[in-house]
């Protein structure tokens, strides 16, 4: 998934990256044996992530409605749009019970 930088950022420095650690994982990609750090979607770990994603979401969605009844939000709106959308496409995947890992990095 693509992320800005800032969102990507956000994310590091927040208390998703410190849910679990990143293990070096074994992945085959193109026939090619690569190792990638990967937390895998053990069900604690996992509930962590989405725990952490929904509240977010309810953080924004309240400041979305803040900045809507500033005059000329339409900056503002935008970047809250953006950080709502990424947090709803992560937190989508990481209830997806066929992913099993995550990486950022």
């Amino acid at each position: 998934m693509d992320l800005s930088e800032e969102f990507y950022a956000w994310l590091a420095h927040s208390q998703f990256s410190k849910i679990a650690q990143a293990k070096s994982t074994l992945l085959e990609l193109e026939e090619e044996m690569i190792s990638v750090p990967l937390v895998e979607l053990i069900p604690e770990t996992r509930g962590s992530y989405i725990q952490f994603l929904s509240d977010r979401i309810v953080e924004g969605t309240k400041t979305l409605l803040e900045h809507l009844e500033q005059p000329n939000p339409a900056d503002l709106l935008d970047d809250d749009k953006y950080r709502l959308k990424k947090a709803i496409a992560i937190l989508n995947l990481v209830k997806n019970q066929v992913y099993q890992y995550v990486g950022y990095y």
